[in-house]
């Protein structure tokens, strides 16, 4: 008996990545939203305490788009590597990298929740103590956020240069991507070395970039001209 292994068509792989991309917009933009909401409040670990539910379900869809981004890099590896086995590397490196540095990020925010925990049973002196690690872990979290958006920023860069070099997409949109990827990595840096204040704003481009390219994967996949037959799919004999 002979059976084909079928492994997913181009066009269904780049679709699907497309739908990946908008699924990471949502997925950490709500997650964000949820427990941002929670942190803003004066009391801190009270708030967490009062609404652990809806922080919960924050960090779960943050640690959801970690998967999302980790498998973006995943699909896109075979693809890139008939034009870059380089490029392919260093991309699938970082989506990993953010992927990794994101979740230990969110690690440092469910802290909190074992924190709040604590309040409750602990004096003054103590909860000015749960306070004080409380602030570490938020600071703890900003600096990995920052590290994993610089490491997407790097390594989109390589990214989006092959995407125009290639023809993959239209040229406008991979120049797009690298310019907003190069702002969007600057923001990063700045952030971590001291300059607070720049990481948002710096990256909106970047942000619009991967709307418009998911969209544009969805609806028209990459260039089939500008990619190169892959093998074909290996037959097996029993």
């Amino acid at each position: 008996m002979t059976t084909t292994r079928s492994p997913l068509t181009d066009r269904t792989r780049t679709r699907l990545v497309g739908v990946l991309f908008l699924a990471a917009i949502l997925a950490y933009g709500v997650g964000t939203s949820l427990t941002t909401s929670v942190l803003a409040a004066p009391d801190l670990l009270t708030s967490v305490a009062s609404n652990t539910t809806q922080f919960t379900l924050g960090t779960a869809l943050m640690l959801t788009n970690s998967i999302i981004v980790a498998t973006i890099g995943v699909l896109l590896f075979p693809l890139l590597t008939r034009h870059s086995t380089a490029v392919a590397r260093v991309y699938l490196s970082g989506r990993l990298v953010e992927a990794v540095v994101l979740v230990i990020g969110i690690g440092f925010l469910l802290s909190l929740v074992a924190l709040s925990g604590e309040l409750a049973t602990t004096n003054t002196a103590d909860a000015t103590a749960l306070t004080t690690r409380a602030t570490s872990a938020l600071e703890a979290n900003d600096v990995a956020y920052q590290v994993a958006m610089a490491a997407l920023g790097f390594a989109s860069l390589f990214f989006c240069a092959l995407l125009f070099r290639a023809r993959l997409v239209p040229r406008f949109i991979a120049v797009w991507g690298v310019v907003g990827y190069a702002v969007f990595f600057t923001g990063a840096v700045l952030e971590l070395v001291g300059v607070a204040g720049w990481g948002l704003p710096l990256s909106i481009p970047g942000g619009l970039f991967e709307l418009v390219f998911g969209v544009w994967l969805i609806a028209k996949g990459f260039s089939k001209r500008a990619l190169p037959a892959r093998a074909e799919p290996s037959v097996v004999t029993v």
